[in-house]
């Protein structure tokens, strides 16, 4: 044999790697289209692999959505609806790959209608070939979807949908019309997301009666399907992520009271907590909620949720929700984030959220736990600046020296210098990782990178104590 012949006979052979080390090679690239696609033509024992990740999660947008360069056809808007049917009928294996899938609307704001409200027989086709999927989004990405305006039969294979027993993960952002019994009433439900969501709206009419019935009969044909992945048994709500929807977050707590509610709040691992429309329906909800709710609670994150359609100045917002740094409603603590947007500085006297915070972390430092197990491990704040509030601060400024401003503000870094920095004993004494984070990212122009660097100095040069144990970063 040539040595010609024995390279080529060698070319051909299969790679012989354990199946461990693939897997191990497609997960580290998994964030990484490109070579997933890649790694997936190597053999069949890539592809499986590549293909769960590639195809994890999938969406359908509003087919009123038109994208760069296409036609302005009424067809358009549907055409990924048929190409993901045509997919998933020649690829059953396929389907089982999917474990994420999500519905997005674009309601237009002036009727209030939605490109789902005509009859879409495609999606309803889909959603029975979609057995394993985990997690349900229904989001509106431009106003307010009214569930009461989707076509009758899309609406009801919604409800369906979101009430199979292998559905664990719901979300749901920017919705009206939302019956959230047979939501709750989901035993397998580990995590619920509800940001802007409501019953209905002030200048609406109420839901229909059509919507209720669909909702309350979803349970009894959420089994249609005989490929139908089963969850492994009873589970409690795990995660719990709410903003802005506080007369639904009242309803939930009202509700999980009643002896025939399947599902519990009791058992919360993690809560997410955002600012954003925190009006009166929410706080009363939250006074509430702490007492049953917090117990189990090891993670809690307060964040603003969402963002505002419009950039409001500061008198336009609401001042900052105090209650929400319970932090010591909350005895099994262990990772702590904090993420302040623009709106909460200190420049702006009603939105001064610097004492707030130093008091409530002292209060934590101050306070025992039953265990030093339950001692807080974990801290993160994180401080998102954007170009609005150079609008704000009374004079020509730009976002370069905002930043500069912030990293010489003496009591916000010299106060948590000293509340962490005596943390030898209590609640904080356990500490191993604190971290700082400056999100630039949304400045336009973008920061330069000397001027965080001089921030950051100025920063450090006020926190003695703690300088060294922190990651004090910037997002650009």
């Amino acid at each position: 044999m040539t040595e010609g012949s024995t390279s080529s006979g060698a070319s051909c052979l299969p790679l012989s790697f354990p199946q461990e080390l693939i897997d191990s090679i497609i997960d580290e690239s998994q964030d990484d289209e490109q070579s997933l696609r890649a790694l997936s033509l190597v053999d069949r024992r890539w592809y499986k692999r590549t293909r769960d990740h590639l195809f994890h999660s999938i969406g359908l947008q509003d087919p009123t959505t038109k994208f760069s360069g296409q036609k302005q056809r009424e067809q358009d808007g549907e055409a990924p609806c048929h190409r993901l049917l045509e997919i998933l009928e020649s690829r059953p294996l396929l389907r089982r790959s999917i474990k994420e899938f999500s519905i997005v609307s674009k309601t237009d704001s002036q009727t209030g209608l939605c490109g789902w409200s005509q009859p879409c027989p495609t999606v309803i086709n889909i959603l029975p070939l979609l057995p394993a999927v985990r997690s349900f989004i229904l989001v509106d990405c431009s106003y307010f979807l009214r569930l009461a305006n989707l076509h009758p039969a899309l609406r009801h294979a919604v409800f369906n949908f979101m009430s199979r027993p292998s559905v664990t993960a719901i979300w749901l952002r920017d919705i009206a019309d939302v019956d959230i019994l047979p939501i709750i009433q989901k035993s397998h439900l580990e995590t619920l997301y509800l940001g802007n969501v409501h019953f209905g709206t002030e200048f609406d009419p109420p839901l229909p009666p059509s919507v209720h019935h669909e909702a309350a009969s979803a349970q009894d044909s959420s089994s249609q399907s005989s490929e139908l992945i089963s969850a492994t048994g009873p589970a409690f709500l795990q995660i719990l992520d709410i903003w802005g929807s506080g007369d639904v977050f009242k309803n939930i707590l009202q509700l999980t009271n009643n002896p025939d509610t399947r599902i519990s709040l009791t058992r919360l691992r993690e809560l997410r907590m955002g600012i954003l429309f925190f009006d009166e329906a929410m706080e009363e909800s939250w006074n509430t909620f702490l007492d049953p709710c917090a117990e189990h609670v090891e993670k809690y994150v307060v964040y603003d949720g969402g963002h505002l359609r419009t950039p409001d100045l500061p008198e336009d917002v609401d001042p900052f929700p105090r209650s929400v740094f319970a932090f010591t409603r909350f005895p099994r603590l262990k990772d702590l984030k904090v993420v302040i947007p623009t709106r909460y500085f200190q420049w702006f006297d009603e939105h001064n959220v610097t004492p707030i915070l130093l008091e409530a972390l002292e209060q934590l430092s101050q306070s025992s736990r039953s265990s030093s197990s339950y001692f807080l491990e974990t801290l993160k704040i994180e401080f998102t600046l954007y170009n609005s509030m150079c609008e704000w601060v009374g004079e020509p400024v730009s976002l370069s020296d905002i930043v500069s401003r912030f990293s010489q503000d003496g009591t916000l870094w010299k106060g948590l210098d000293r509340v962490l920095g005596n943390s030898d004993s209590g609640s904080l004494s356990a500490l191993e990782d604190v971290a700082i984070t400056l999100d630039l990212a949304s400045s336009d122009p973008p920061v330069e990178e000397e001027v965080w660097e001089r921030a950051k100095r100025a920063i450090l040069d006020r926190m003695p104590n703690i300088g060294n144990r922190i990651n004090l970063r910037a997002l650009f």
